[in-house]
């Protein structure tokens, strides 16, 4: 219960920061029903298929949230707190998604692969978090990448937008969601007081802590 207790008030502390922050850094949720891009058979990302498309658009986040994605600037994304399941009922995964779940490269229960199929390096779990630069028509421009907890993302030429889901081939039974900061001046790194994998450590621990409780509810 403290450790629980010490992961939210650290949770807490970015979120405060990061939400009183100024021009460059702003807080999105990203819903456990969200797609990181859509795809249309021989049409727009046709060669980035995955899953049956039963989720909701990507979170989208561009010039219009005071973010500037454009070429050459680096986006940061930081995940701050809650959590998303793939199978309903009670949310027990953080960003990095369900461990217990290696998507990587392999086919989900639809029978098709998941958006991990284009992203690197393994492993990529289960409903963890990704992302990709597009277009203002929301074809995807460079390569989809892989956020878990956090990273900082180069834009590529011909980019004006990011959008952010979750990596799943399945999205209709999703539950819960995702709060992240999004910054172009390095502000959601500075939101942590503590070095960043330390902190983003201890945010990811509010996973496993919620699914010791649901095993034990289980049992």
């Amino acid at each position: 219960m403290k450790r629980l207790m010490l992961v939210c008030g650290i949770a807490a502390t970015i979120l405060g920061y990061a939400s009183s922050a100024s021009a460059g850094a702003i807080i999105r949720s990203v819903d456990g029903l969200a797609m990181p891009w859509v795809w249309i058979n021989g049409g727009l990302n046709d060669s980035f298929q995955y899953g049956i498309l039963d989720g909701l658009s990507p979170t989208v986040v561009d010039a219009g949230d005071g973010i500037a994605v454009v070429a050459g600037n680096t986006i940061d994304v930081v995940y701050l707190t809650g959590l998303t399941s793939a199978f309903g009922g009670v949310p027990y995964s953080d960003a990095v998604g369900d461990t217990a779940y290696d998507a990587s490269n392999n086919l989900g229960s639809t029978g098709t692969f998941f958006p991990s199929l284009y992203l690197s390096p393994y492993p990529i779990y289960l409903n963890a978090l990704v992302g990709t630069f597009a277009n203002v028509t929301g074809t995807i421009v460079g390569t989809p990448f892989h956020i878990g907890l956090g990273g900082s993302f180069l834009v590529p030429v011909g980019a004006t937008q990011l959008q952010l889901g979750l990596n799943d081939d399945l999205f209709a039974d999703n539950t819960g969601s995702f709060r992240v900061c999004v910054s172009d001046a390095r502000e959601c790194l500075a939101a942590v007081p503590e070095p960043v994998s330390a902190s983003l450590l201890a945010l990811g621990l509010s996973g496993l802590a919620a699914r010791a409780v649901r095993r034990r509810r289980r049992a």
